[in-house]
């Protein structure tokens, strides 16, 4: 035992040996050398790394069922021949005309300057998938109202003379 071990195990108002005694009816001799107890740490730590990766990648298995399950649902709510908005995993965003939707994926053909062909995206591919709609926010309405008034306005005093 070091003298820093020895120190911190004092400072806690026991030893190793103690330590060992009081976790259970192991071999203390084992529990005292400060090798054997870092291998056993290791394996512990090991195991528990393990576990929680095993964890994580059986929920992303079933969230990834879930969401294809989830985007097929969406994608039958959605009209033939409309306009959407979506993302895929790779990061790609597009805005797209919705083709034909069949049990692995969905036709889509993207709206863009030069024209593309259409895709066929797999619904295990989609991160994101909503209808787009065109919308004019508030700020164009009065614009629009404010440049539609002035013109009327402009009509009117020039018919008053």
């Amino acid at each position: 035992m070091t003298r820093a071990s020895f120190q911190i195990s004092a400072a806690r108002g026991f030893d190793l040996a103690t330590d060992a005694a009081l976790k259970g009816p192991r071999d203390i001799e084992t529990q005292t050398d400060p090798k054997s107890l870092e291998v056993h740490m290791d394996s512990r730590k090991c195991r528990i790394v393990i576990l929680f990766a095993l964890g994580v990648l059986a929920h992303a298995a079933v969230a990834r069922a879930q969401d294809v399950e989830l985007w097929r649902a969406r994608a039958a709510q959605i009209p033939i021949g409309a306009t959407v908005k979506l993302r895929t995993h790779d990061g790609v965003r597009m805005r797209a005309v919705l083709m034909a939707v069949d049990g692995s994926g969905m036709v889509v053909k993207p709206v863009a300057r030069l024209p593309e062909p259409s895709r066929h995206l797999s619904f295990d591919s989609i991160d994101a998938l909503d209808r787009f709609e065109d919308r004019v926010s508030f700020p164009k309405y009065i614009g629009l109202g404010a440049a539609i008034s002035g013109t009327v306005f402009l009509i009117l005093l020039a018919g008053a003379r």
